[in-house]
């Protein structure tokens, strides 16, 4: 066997393996595809979390006010119109007993994204799927999706997966399931 011989063999074994390995194959990356190519999602009255950078900068770009205690254990940003053109739709809890990390609630289309898929289930309705999922919010303090918050207990929670409903065997987004 020539050294020439060798490299392109090995060569065409390394493309092999990558190429089965390497992608996002199976159920998941059909889920993904199909979520991540959709249209923007649309979002009435759901909950994303900020990190305390975020926080810091939105009072900066003046897309809320200073934080400012409420209650006993509750202190919040107040919105500006400029937070609210970027479809913010409720003031920013910056803190709070019971969810230990800022949050904003958001109403509007966004372009959403699987950021990281738990479980799966087939139903007689379609496909329910426990998923980590990111919204992107166009403006410099956001340069990562925002986590949605899922719910559990029948409250919002930043540790609950986002539940979604796919139909068709999973081969169409259809909603967000509460």
């Amino acid at each position: 066997m020539t050294l020439r011989f060798a490299i392109g063999l090995v060569s065409a074994l390394l493309a092999v393996i990558c190429s089965s390995g390497c992608g996002a194959v199976g159920p998941d990356a059909k889920l993904r595809e199909v979520f991540d190519g959709q249209q923007p999602m649309a979002l009435e009255a759901e909950q994303v979390v900020l990190t305390d950078v975020q926080v810091k900068c939105g009072i900066r770009e003046e897309l809320w006010e200073e934080p400012r205690q409420v209650s006993g254990d509750r202190t919040t940003a107040k919105l500006t119109q400029k937070g609210r053109d970027l479809k913010f739709s409720d003031d920013v809890t910056v803190q709070e007993s019971t969810i230990k990390v800022p949050y904003v609630q958001v109403r509007g289309s966004f372009p959403a994204t699987l950021i990281d898929i738990g479980s799966t289930e087939d139903t007689p309705e379609g496909k329910i799927v426990n998923a980590k999922v990111g919204i992107t919010v166009a403006h410099s303090c956001f340069a990562s999706p925002l986590k949605m918050m899922g719910v559990k207990h029948g409250n919002f929670s930043p540790e609950a997966p986002v539940v979604l409903r796919f139909t068709n065997n999973g081969e169409k987004f259809d909603r967000i399931v509460h």
